[in-house]
C-alpha cells in the first residue's frame, strides 16, 4: 500500500527511524517491520515499546537517515506509563 510506496520512493537502502512501541500489525495483516524489509529501507529502532521521547529520535538521527516513520494510533491503543513524542 501506500506505506510502502513512500518507504521505497524515499528510504530504499537508508534507515527509517521509528519508536519500538509502533512496531504494530496494521490493518491486513501487515506488519510494520516487514513492510521495511521488503521495501528496502533499514529499520532503525529508538525508546522503548512504551516510552519515546524527541531526544530519541534526535540521537538516532545520521547521514543515513531516510526517514523518521510515525504509526498513527487510530490503529492500535497503549495505555498506562507511556509517552510518545510528536514528531
Amino acid at each position: 500500500g501506500a506505506v510502502f510506496l513512500i518507504l521505497t520512493a524515499l528510504a530504499r537502502g537508508r534507515e527509517v527511524i521509528i519508536s519500538r512501541g509502533e512496531l504494530v500489525q496494521i490493518g491486513g495483516g501487515f506488519r510494520i517491520p516487514e513492510i521495511l524489509e521488503q521495501s528496502g529501507a533499514y529499520l532503525r529502532e529508538v525508546g522503548t515499546t512504551n516510552q519515546t521521547y524527541l531526544e530519541d529520535y534526535e540521537a538516532a538521527i545520521n547521514e543515513n537517515t531516510g526517514l523518521l516513520l510515525k504509526v498513527h494510533q487510530s490503529n492500535f491503543r497503549m495505555s498506562g506509563f507511556t509517552h510518545f513524542a510528536t514528531i
